[in-house]
């Protein structure tokens, strides 16, 4: 059976993927590893993913390919490094476009509904798309051979993600500009009871881990209760060091003017200071902000 690595494509723009380093024909191309995906926003090629991982920001499909409007869709490739007949079929008609990086043509085939499998051509810049599984005596030693393991398409994006992100009426609210899938609660819990409270429906204490999460929570309009002023959300100081809950180190903080100053080791949003940081106790109770990562398969 023919060796394969799997690809993953995603896309909700007309942005082109992003581009590959060329290797000259002599020189063995290597083969990424792991695999990065990220919903909603455009996948980046990580030189330490598994297999080519491309995604154009948003694909408005054309209604001649009997979709109207914008659509998220995700394609999954399996990558063959050397093919056999054994594994193929022969097929009827192709279709070629220009395309300088593998990416390029992955993405070319990502927007075709009927592509079922891809030939990208190095030397000839030339990616070859089939409606099947093509043959090996047609697939040269300078070509790669890709082919589509599953095509998923949502004609209404925004509608699938909240569907996504308030299943089981778990509480969750979806936000579409950051985007993100979040909850906030009132009721006064300790850092592990919280926690534990945001994992019940697969999620997790937010993770402010990007400029525009902080914006995000810069305009929530917390609210002051009785007994709660401050809202926890993931962060950890550990020997010195402020990390998010999975160990990463924090690289980028929104601390409130003076903060932190309060000896505390874990990090919180104090009603009033618009989203800025304050260090506050694992061992005291203060409300909590949730997130949940969607998973768009």
């Amino acid at each position: 059976m023919p060796k394969s690595k799997e690809a993953s494509t995603t896309s909700n723009s007309k942005a082109s993927g992003p581009k590959r380093k060329r290797h000259p024909p002599s020189e063995e191309r290597p083969i990424p590893k792991g695999q990065d995906t990220v919903p909603l926003l455009p996948l980046r090629l990580n030189a330490d993913s598994e297999a080519p991982s491309v995604t154009p920001a948003d694909n408005a499909v054309a209604p001649s390919q009997g979709l109207i409007g914008h659509v998220y869709q995700h394609t999954t490739f399996q990558r063959f490094m050397s093919v056999s007949t054994e594994a193929l079929n022969r097929t009827s008609g192709v279709t070629t476009a220009s395309a300088t990086t593998e990416n390029a043509c992955l993405n070319i085939c990502h927007k075709q509904i009927s592509c079922l499998s891809a030939v990208f051509d190095e030397t000839s810049s030339q990616c070859s798309m089939y409606d099947t599984k093509i043959s090996g005596e047609e697939v040269a030693a300078k070509q790669d051979y890709f082919l589509v393991l599953k095509k998923t398409i949502h004609e209404d994006v925004i509608a699938y993600a909240e569907n996504l992100c308030q299943g089981n009426s778990s509480g969750y609210i979806y936000n579409a500009t950051v985007p993100l899938c979040y909850k906030i609660d009132t009721q006064p819990r300790l850092k592990t009871a919280a926690e534990s409270f945001c994992g019940e429906f697969g999620g997790r204490l937010l993770r402010i881990n990007t400029e525009r999460k902080q914006r995000f929570v810069e305009d929530l309009d917390l609210k002051e209760t009785a007994s709660i002023h401050k809202y926890r959300v993931d962060g950890l100081l550990s020997g010195g060091v402020w990390t998010f809950s999975d160990g990463t180190p924090i690289t980028d903080v929104y601390w409130y003017p003076g903060e932190p100053a309060g000896g505390g080791v874990s990090i919180g949003l104090r009603v009033g200071h618009n989203g800025k940081w304050d260090d506050i106790s694992h061992v005291i109770n203060h409300g909590t902000i949730c997130e949940k990562e969607l998973s768009f398969n």
